[in-house]
């Protein structure tokens, strides 16, 4: 199930973002086709 979360980011190195708060090791992050994903939707792994 996708959740919106909000991250603090540090660096950036081209499409490299380092996430200093947030997030927990091990959780996945959507990076594309996310504008249109709710709270709480359903998704698949590709």
């Amino acid at each position: 199930m996708a959740k919106w979360n909000y991250v603090t980011v540090g660096r950036e190195k081209g499409k490299e973002f380092e996430i200093l708060e947030g997030l927990t090791e091990g959780q996945q992050v959507i990076v594309t086709n996310n504008l249109q994903l709710a709270h709480d939707a359903i998704g698949k792994e590709n």
